[in-house]
């Protein structure tokens, strides 16, 4: 079973929910972590194991009293003596953190049910030097957050009322606001909005900004006087944010790129070969048609080129749309499809080059994996790729892409010293955020 199904699956075995669970952690996803404990334990009772994993989970989350609340549970109830002991030492850790946390700065991370992909690496390299919760917004509250915002936008409603309705139905925001001395808001979206009115002049605000709310109406309704910083990943989201005449400051935005876990990503030298990866949810935004129009222009020259596809469709129209067209142009011998991929390390070691031929990205973690991999990446040179990468890492046309995989050089150790000179690294990010935060507690 696939780690994306296991969360759907409602008769989970008990090993198997402890086994998925334990995976989910190992790639930092504890939220999934967590959702697949809670439906097992909907069913079952007590299992000190499981119980122990949950604890675990929120003693990451920064909710220690509940941690330690759990963990004594658990020691209440087991009855292995030996067990009881390793429990007792996480409830003196848990005390101990305690303690150490009444005296360090206080960073709440408010972010949808869901949404959290690119929190919990930095949650992990953060934890130690503040006292980090991560507030989940219901998907229930979020959808009513999001006709909130429409209707704001649409002047359905005004300010005042927009505040009003915030006031009275946000507790979680409202929870975290409180509690908080730095309020970090993942996306710039509805909750960015809301903590924007909400916010206290006594607390400290900043939001990351990944992609597609700079296209959207979010950052034209978001209070900006009230925000201290805005995080991007790359910077053409600047230019983007200039057409739409916002009244930011530009000393308020901060360039933090994305940042891999370069560690667990062997590098080996790679060379020329017929094994293309393509990595991705598969959406039109993606636009995968564009990968078969260069494959199929590649095996006009030799039939044994290959495209391994990494990603799951989101789109039913899309994917018969994209079916069709492999049949249409006579493809399917020469394409894989391999759903979505829990080990990409592992996947891409046979591989040759990363093709990314999106119409739009922001700062792709596919891209930079397989290039600390010493894979070739023969990258679309779409809105905002300049800013990112060199020019001869970009193609313009079909032609272009195919003497990139062809005939131009291949230099395994110049892409992944490229990404530890661009600081593309989780390190590099987690360092950045520090400073960050450490500014905005001064």
């Amino acid at each position: 079973m696939e780690l994306k199904d296991a969360l759907k699956n409602q008769s989970l075995s008990r090993d198997e929910t402890i086994t998925y669970a334990k995976k989910y952690i190992e790639i930092n996803r504890y939220s999934f972590a967590q959702k697949i404990i809670f439906n097992y334990l909907r069913a079952n009772k007590f299992d000190e194991e499981l119980f122990e994993i949950l604890a675990d989970i929120y003693f990451f989350n920064g909710d220690y009293k509940k941690a330690k609340k759990l963990y004594s549970t658990i020691y209440k109830k087991s009855k292995n003596n030996e067990f009881k002991h390793y429990i007792t030492q996480k409830i003196q850790k848990t005390k101990e953190r305690i303690e150490l946390a009444k005296n360090q700065i206080k960073l709440a991370i408010v972010v949808n049910e869901d949404e959290d992909d690119f929190l919990d690496p930095i949650i992990k390299g953060i934890n130690n030097d503040y006292w980090v919760k991560k507030y989940v917004i219901p998907r229930n509250y979020v959808r009513f957050q999001k006709i909130l915002s429409k209707a704001l936008k649409n002047q359905i409603i005004n300010k005042k009322a927009y505040k009003l309705i915030q006031r009275i139905t946000n507790k979680k925001l409202k929870k975290a606001l409180k509690w908080a001395d730095i309020i970090w808001i993942e996306w710039a979206n509805e909750n960015a909005i809301a903590a924007s009115y909400l916010k206290p002049s006594s607390k400290k605000l900043f939001i990351r900004l990944h992609r597609y709310e700079a296209f959207d109406f979010y950052t034209l309704l978001i209070e900006w006087a009230n925000v201290d910083n805005l995080v991007i990943v790359n910077n053409y989201i600047r230019d983007i944010l200039d057409e739409k005449n916002l009244d930011i400051d530009d000393n308020k935005i901060k360039l933090i790129a994305n940042g891999i876990d370069i560690n667990r990503l062997s590098f080996h030298e790679h060379s020329h070969g017929y094994n293309i990866a393509w990595v991705s949810h598969i959406t039109p935004m993606k636009n995968l048609h564009f990968a078969l129009e260069i494959l199929r222009k590649l095996l006009e020259k030799d039939d044994k080129y290959m495209l391994h596809i990494a990603g799951n469709f989101t789109d039913l129209v899309y994917e018969k749309y994209i079916k069709q067209s492999i049949k249409n142009m006579n493809l399917e011998k020469n394409i894989i499809f391999y759903n979505w991929v829990n080990d990409i390390n592992d996947w891409l070691n046979n591989k040759n080059y990363l093709l990314k031929n999106n119409i739009c990205e922001n700062h792709p973690f596919n891209i930079i994996e397989a290039m600390a991999k010493g894979i070739k990446p023969v990258v679309n040179n779409f809105y905002g790729a300049e800013f990112l990468f060199d020019k001869y890492f970009l193609f313009n046309n079909i032609d272009e892409a195919i003497t990139m995989i062809t005939t131009d050089q291949y230099d395994s150790k110049l892409y992944h010293t490229y990404i530890i000179e661009k600081q593309w690294t989780e390190k590099d990010q987690i360092d950045k955020f520090k400073n960050l935060i450490n500014e905005l507690s001064k």
